[in-house]
This record gives C-alpha cells, sequence and structure tokens, in this order.
C-alpha cells in the first residue's frame, strides 16, 4: 500500500493504478486514489466537517458542492451530532468512522484501506460494511482486514500474503476449494448414541468422509467437496433415523475464510522450514473497473453446491463489482444489509459531482491549505501566543538597553546632597559639654538633614570615633554601613586652646561623599550665622568636552557601536524564537502520515508549501505589527525619524520572506515538533549570533576578511541580515547626528580612516555601509 500511494518507492517491478505508472506518473494516480491508512491521521484541532471539506477540495471536489459532499458524507457515517466536535474528542470508532469517509469523499475511484473497522464495536462495524458494499459500485478498492469475516464478506477476489509475498489470489470460493477439505457435518448426540454406528451410516453414503473430533456431546465429520451429489440422501437418511441413532440434531457449515488463512499460513512456516524459495518481482495492475473473473475460476465456483432451500443450511455469499446477490442466512451467518443506511441516503450519491481540474484545481487546493493552516493555528492559542509575546518582550528589552546607554555628551550638573543616596543615616557628635555655640551649630546641622536617619555619638562613653564606627560595622555589616553612612559631624572643644572646633565626618566609599559632607556643613554654618536668611547649594559643574578631544571621540565610537549591536542582537533572538515555531505544524504533519495522506488525495507539492508560506507569513506579520507597536511606544529617535519606521517594517518583512524558507529545510530532520523547534530556534540563534558578532569585531579590523565574512553571513543566514539592519540603521542615525553637534569633518568624510570615524550614509538604504541595501 506504501508503494502503490507514492510513499514508498518500489525496489524492483512496478504497478499500474487507471493505466498510470506508480514509478513514473504518481501524481497521475493520486488524483483520483482515496486511503484510510492504518492509524487514524486526523488534525486533533480541526472538526469532522472541516476534515471532510478539506479532503474534498484537495480531491477537487468544487466549493459550490463541497457543502453537500461533506453533509451526505456525515450522514452516510452516522456521524450527524458530531459534525462541529474537533477530531480529538472523538471515540476510536468514530475517528474510524471519519478516517473512512476521508477516503471515500468526493468520489475517488481508487480506494485504498489498512483494517478500516479496527478499533470498532460489532454494530459500528457492520455500518462500515454496509458503506463499502454500498461504495464498491464503479470503484476499486483494496482493502487489509485481519477479520475473515469482513474480507468474505466484502471482498471479490482475496489475497492472501506471508512473510511478504502473496501465496494465493483468487474468489472466496475458489480459495475454499483450493485450501479447504470440503464440508462440516456438526452432530449434536445423545448420551446413548453409539458413535461406531453413525458413522457406518455415514460413510455408507459418502465413503470417504472422516470423523474429525468428538468434544463431549458433539461429533463432526469432514464431507469431500467432490462428494457433494451424495449429500442430500444422507442428510434424508439422518434425518429420518435420528431417534435411533441417537442424535439431537445436525447442520452443515462450509470451509470458512479462517480456516484457509491458517492453512496458507501453515504451509508459508512449512517452505520457510525447508528453505525454499518465494515469489519475486510480483506486478500488479489495479484498474478502476474490476475486471472479468477467470473463467477457470468461475467454473470452479459452479461446481460448488449452493443449498438454499435444505433446513439447517446457509447460502454463499457471492460479490461482483456491480452486484450482490444475498440469499438466506441462519442467525449465525455474518449478512450486510444493503438497505438505506440511516434511511437518508440515495443510491445516486456523488453521481453527479463537479470536480474541478487544471489552475482551478490549483487554485482550491491552494486554498484549502490555507483554510486549514489558519484553523490549526487559531486554535493553538499557547503556540500563537508566544510567537506574540517573545519578539514583543525581546524589542522591548532591546530598546531599554538603548535607553539605558551612557551619555556621549557632556556630564550634566549634579547638585551635592543626600538625594542620590536614598535615605541614610547621619552621625552627629557633640563634645562642647554644654556649650551654646556647638549646641546651636548641631541643631542647625540637624535640621538641614531632614529626611534621613541620625544617630548621636556619645563622647563621654566613647572618646574615639573610630570605635564607634567600627561598633556599627560590627551590628549592621559592612556592606550596609557603606550605604547608610556617608557623612556626619561632630563639634568638639579643643583641650589645648579652649576654642570651639567642628569635624566633618565622611565615607570615602560613595563617590561625591566628601563634597556633600563639606557642603552639608558650610550650609549648617552660614543659616547658623545669618539666622537662616541664607543659604548655600552647591553644585559640581563638570568641565565641558574639548571638539578635539580625541578620546571622547572615540568612547562615542564604542558606544553608538556598541548599543546598535544590543539592539540588534536582542531584536534577532526574538525572531529567531518566533520564526521557530513555525516548523511546528509541518514536522507534525511529516511525523503522523498527514502530509502524506494530503499528498495520496491529490494535492500537489506546489499548493501544499505555497499555502503553508501564504498563512505563515499572514501570521508573521502579527509579531512584526506588534514590534512596531513597541518601537512607536519607545520614540527611540534613531527608529522614528526619517521615515525610519517604514524601514523597520521593510528589513522584518523582508526577513520573513527570507526566514521562512530557511526554517521549512529542517523540517525534514526531525521526528518530534518540540525537538525541531528547539533545534531550530539554537541553529538560528548561534548562527545569527556568532555571525553579528564576527561581523562587528571585524568592523575595527582593516582587513578583507570582514568583505568575505560579510557576503557570507547575508548569502546564507536571514537572521543575520536582520540584525545587522536594525544595527546598522541605529549606527548611520548616531553617526549623524553626533557629525551635526561637531565642526571637526574630516572625521565625518569617507575619507577618514582609523578606528575614530563617523562615516555615515544619507540614505539609510545605500548600498555602501552603514546602508542596509545590500542585506
Amino acid at each position: 500500500m506504501g508503494m502503490l500511494t507514492g510513499f514508498i518507492p518500489p525496489t524492483s517491478g512496478t504497478a499500474i493504478v487507471n493505466g498510470h505508472d506508480i514509478r513514473t506518473d504518481i501524481s497521475k494516480v493520486r488524483e483520483n486514489l482515496g486511503l484510510c491508512p492504518q492509524h487514524n491521521i486526523l488534525f486533533e484541532s480541526m472538526t469532522v466537517e472541516e476534515h471532510l471539506k478539506f479532503f474534498a477540495l484537495l480531491k477537487g471536489c468544487s466549493w459550490r458542492d463541497v457543502n453537500k459532499e461533506m453533509k451526505h458524507m456525515v450522514t452516510v457515517l452516522g456521524l450527524e451530532g458530531k459534525q462541529g466536535v474537533q477530531s480529538h474528542t472523538l471515540s476510536g470508532g468514530q475517528k474510524r468512522k471519519l478516517s473512512v469517509g476521508i477516503a471515500l469523499v468526493a468520489d475517488s475511484k481508487v480506494i485504498i484501506l489498512d483494517e478500516p473497522t479496527s478499533g470498532m464495536d460489532p454494530s459500528a462495524r457492520r455500518q462500515i460494511w454496509d458503506i463499502l458494499q454500498w461504495f464498491r459500485q464503479g470503484r476499486t478498492i483494496i482493502l487489509t482486514t485481519h477479520f475473515m469475516d469482513e474480507a468474505d464478506i466484502l471482498s471479490d477476489r482475496i489475497a492472501i500474503m506471508a512473510e511478504g509475498v502473496v501465496k494465493c489470489c483468487g474468489t472466496s470460493m475458489f480459495l475454499k476449494k483450493l485450501y479447504g477439505a470440503g464440508y462440516h457435518m456438526i452432530i449434536e448426540k445423545h448420551p446413548n448414541c453409539d458413535v461406531e454406528t453413525l458413522t457406518q451410516l455415514i460413510q455408507s453414503h459418502v465413503p470417504t468422509a472422516t470423523l474429525e473430533s468428538q468434544i463431549s456431546a458433539e461429533l463432526s465429520y469432514l464431507l469431500p467437496f467432490d462428494e457433494s451429489p451424495k449429500f442430500a440422501k444422507l442428510f434424508e437418511t439422518v434425518e429420518i433415523s435420528m431417534e435411533k441413532l441417537g442424535v439431537t440434531s445436525f447442520g452443515i457449515s462450509p470451509t470458512t475464510m479462517e480456516e484457509v488463512f491458517l492453512k496458507v499460513g501453515k504451509e508459508a512456516d512449512e517452505k520457510k522450514a525447508l528453505h525454499n524459495p518465494t515469489l519475486k518481482d510480483l506486478q500488479f495492475s489495479i484498474k478502476s473497473d474490476i475486471p472479468e473473473m477467470d473463467k477457470a475460476w468461475l467454473n470452479m465456483d459452479k461446481d460448488l453446491p449452493i443449498m438454499d432451500k435444505m433446513n439447517g443450511f446457509s447460502s454463499i455469499l457471492l460479490g461482483s463489482s456491480n452486484s450482490i446477490v444475498e440469499g438466506h442466512r441462519n442467525d449465525d451467518s455474518v449478512g450486510v444489509s444493503l438497505g438505506d443506511i440511516n434511511g437518508s441516503v440515495s443510491i445516486n450519491f456523488n453521481k453527479d459531482l463537479g470536480k474541478n481540474t487544471g489552475f482551478r484545481l490549483f487554485h482550491q487546493q491552494l486554498r484549502a491549505m490555507i483554510v486549514k493552516k489558519m484553523v490549526h493555528t487559531l486554535r493553538n492559542k499557547i503556540v500563537l501566543f508566544f510567537q506574540l509575546l517573545l519578539p514583543v518582550f525581546f524589542t522591548a528589552l532591546a530598546l531599554l538597553v538603548e535607553l539605558s546607554k551612557p551619555s556621549t555628551g557632556d556630564e550634566p550638573t549634579l547638585k551635592l546632597d543626600l538625594s542620590p543616596f536614598g535615605r541614610t543615616v547621619v552621625t552627629y557628635g557633640d563634645g562642647t559639654n554644654g556649650n551654646s555655640f556647638g549646641k546651636s551649630v548641631i541643631m542647625k546641622y540637624k535640621d538641614n538633614i531632614q529626611g534621613q536617619d541620625t544617630t548621636y555619638w556619645d563622647q563621654t562613653i566613647s572618646d574615639n570615633i573610630d570605635n564607634f564606627f567600627l561598633s556599627q560595622i560590627n551590628r549592621i555589616g559592612i556592606g550596609t554601613f557603606n550605604q547608610k553612612y556617608v557623612i556626619g559631624e561632630n563639634v568638639f572643644t579643643a583641650s589645648s586652646a579652649g576654642k570651639t572646633g567642628i569635624q566633618v565626618l565622611y565615607n570615602g566609599q560613595p563617590i561625591h561623599g566628601i563634597a556633600v559632607a563639606v557642603a552639608k556643613t558650610m550650609d549648617s554654618l552660614l543659616k547658623y550665622y545669618t539666622d537662616d536668611k541664607h543659604s548655600i547649594s552647591t553644585s559640581n559643574h563638570p568641565f565641558p568636552q574639548r571638539i578635539s578631544d580625541e578620546s571622547n571621540d572615540v568612547k562615542t565610537v564604542m558606544t553608538v557601536d556598541f548599543t546598535g549591536f544590543l539592539v540588534g542582537l536582542f531584536l534577532m533572538l526574538g525572531m529567531a524564537f518566533t520564526l521557530s515555531t513555525f516548523i511546528i505544524s509541518l514536522i507534525k504533519e511529516r511525523a503522523n502520515g498527514s502530509k502524506h495522506l494530503q499528498v495520496v488525495s491529490g494535492v500537489g507539492y506546489m499548493p501544499f508549501w505555497f499555502g503553508n508560506f501564504i498563512w505563515d507569513f499572514v501570521n508573521y506579520l502579527m509579531p512584526v505589527i506588534a514590534i512596531m507597536i513597541v518601537f512607536a511606544s519607545f520614540q527611540t529617535t534613531a527608529y522614528i525619524t526619517n521615515n525610519n519606521l517604514g524601514i523597520v517594517f521593510l528589513v522584518l518583512i523582508l526577513f520573513g520572506w527570507s526566514q521562512l524558507p530557511f526554517v521549512y529545510m529542517f523540517n525534514f530532520a526531525f521526528k518530534t515538533a518540540a525537538t525541531g523547534m528547539v533545534v531550530v530556534s539554537m541553529i538560528n540563534i548561534l548562527l545569527g549570533t556568532a555571525a553579528l558578532v564576527t561581523r562587528h569585531i571585524l568592523k575595527f579590523v582593516n582587513s578583507d576578511v570582514n568583505d568575505i565574512v560579510e557576503w557570507c553571513c547575508l548569502a546564507f543566514i536571514p537572521l543575520f541580515n536582520v540584525g545587522q539592519s536594525i544595527k546598522d540603521i541605529y549606527i548611520s542615525h548616531g553617526y549623524r547626528d553626533y557629525c551635526d553637534q561637531k565642526s571637526n569633518e574630516s572625521l565625518c568624510q569617507d575619507s577618514c580612516t582609523g578606528v575614530t570615524c563617523f562615516k555615515y550614509q544619507d540614505s539609510y538604504l545605500a548600498w555602501e555601509s552603514p546602508g542596509i541595501a545590500d542585506y
């Protein structure tokens, strides 16, 4: 079956299906092919209705007929109440029904069913038998099964395989005569029955009859086929002498297909043990209409007696491609009712079904693939959520990095107070023994540090300030001490001169600590002497940078370049994860066989891949739009001025256009979707990051290697292109902005050489670096 559907290439030989060779014209074979695999191949997120519509469209059913076709098939399958239910909620039997419906929908002429009734209850199995009996008219149905009654009832011809080789092929009657020993006469006896006398009576009519088994009150005799003309007299004699012979009841049954199957298997095992050669290079010719049976086989069938009027016997069901003949059956026989299925379906089902060809079929299959992908995407909300979240998160992170970049211009004025340090503990002490000056200065100092905690140093307990601070360090730890204890003040009396002095205390760890300590003390003294009429506000004004300061130019180059690199890198990471999620559905379809089922149903590779690409690209636009909203929200100058936001949008669009096929290439390498997504993400990240870092480093090296590496990266790594483009947009804007503020034009000219150069392009889409046209 795998070779007939093109799933497995034949190692030798070939097969002809409707006049088309499976080796050279498999696409023509699939145009009228329906397949029900052994295992259910269904889309979990699609409903019963959507499955039938989807595969009907793939097989060429026109849009105007697809709803009618779907409704009829739902009715035939008995799934009316499950029409809008997603397939993963169906029972095992209902899934098999749906798989059979997919194979039958849209008037497929050649139908391949691999154990279609496995997992079904008896009622559902009989319903499928009815459906297949009905659908066989005008079609060729190939069915595999281990249920021998199913093969006996449904098949015109039966082939039995053992060890991968066809051992026999023919009608049910032919195989039964070929491998069966005859009829089985089953007799139920009384305890007083004389088995020997009964056996002699049977052999007097049928000399070659033999006693097969004697189990409790049941006897089984084997009556050869060629003795069938003598059966009527035998049965009449037994029936007349039942009481005398001690017989309660008797009946007869032909050889079953199960016996034939077991006998063929036994012979195959014996041949294998003897190392006999097996059949090779078998070639089948399968046609839309079942050909006429071999006359010799038909003659053999005619030689078999059919006893349809004798009490206790069942007739034999014969089938053809055009009609079914049903005779009388007893309660133990397996029959098929060909009445109206569910009482609502016409025998002319899909007789006038319209089918598209050519471009209309291509357009229809393309549309069906897009709808399938859309349904799968919208119902897989977790993947959809991360497709939006990850790029937005990494873009926001990139722009936050840009906001936190160090300044390259003149440093701002810094007011010297305690506000940059947060809430601190200010230490003060009064060692003047009640001196009014000392008390007043300390009070002004305390008023001047409002909003801060204070601690009092009592000199009567410890006259050494170092010991006091060491005790605080032991109590709270050195780290907390450096954060909390920044400044302080101590007023004391000089013992030698009897004068009052002020000691400024500061912590050397915090930057500007000593300047803040002196400023607070000076401000307190001024307020004391002017009775709060004046105060001092101290600020640190850095010297303005000189235009010719080369170190500042180098700093600017490094800052702009590194910031642009980080923005490009973070955005690249977000896009790597997002694009990798588009491989999930492709791997699932290939791993579970649904892709093969679609191809067998008639979809070509062009509509399959174009349909996937079109919807994935539309789906990709959603995170792109979200990214543009983030760029607009942050108001980053480099990306919102001079129509740069439009350029960013163009870069992202072209990146998706190139990255999707790049991702698609990897779907053949993985068997599970989760592994595929993770590995593809890592490959993209490693390749993209390595390329971006290498290019960033080589930029500062005057070497031809830079050009070679850049060409290789932009040609084979799409992720590098988007990262480098975002980076160069930022760098070009940063250099232009810096050059507009400076008068040293030599650093901004193309003739500039060395590290300290601010080369930019008037057009961001220029081919020369830092233009992004070549990316």
